[in-house]
């Protein structure tokens, strides 16, 4: 997108991007204050930043975008890495360090 976003920003939301496909590392490499990141309704994002996410992310939710559901699979989804470290991850309202929401 190009843009850069205030380094005092603790939430941002992505929201009905139909065409987007990653997040550039670019955009997120300012955010030191980002705590809260919502994703919701991006069909085609498929990624994390190369250089994972803000370290003080607290929360991220992620909504109806399948291609990076499939790869955010807790323990071995190819983008784990990239944001194992957050306290509070949730995939489609379910958390995922809740073993009752694990699925393989």
């Amino acid at each position: 997108m190009g843009m850069m976003f205030p380094t005092s920003l603790i939430g941002l939301s992505f929201d009905r991007f139909w065409k987007l496909k990653c997040l550039s590392s670019m955009g997120f490499q300012s955010l030191t204050s980002l705590e809260y990141l919502w994703i919701k309704s991006c069909p085609s994002l498929t990624s994390f930043p190369e250089g994972g996410l803000p370290s003080l992310l607290l929360h991220l939710s992620i909504e109806g975008c399948q291609k990076l559901e499939k790869v955010c699979k807790r323990d071995k989804g190819k983008e784990w890495s990239k944001f194992a470290n957050i306290p509070c991850v949730e995939i489609n309202g379910k958390f995922i360090y809740d073993p009752d929401s694990h699925s393989d």
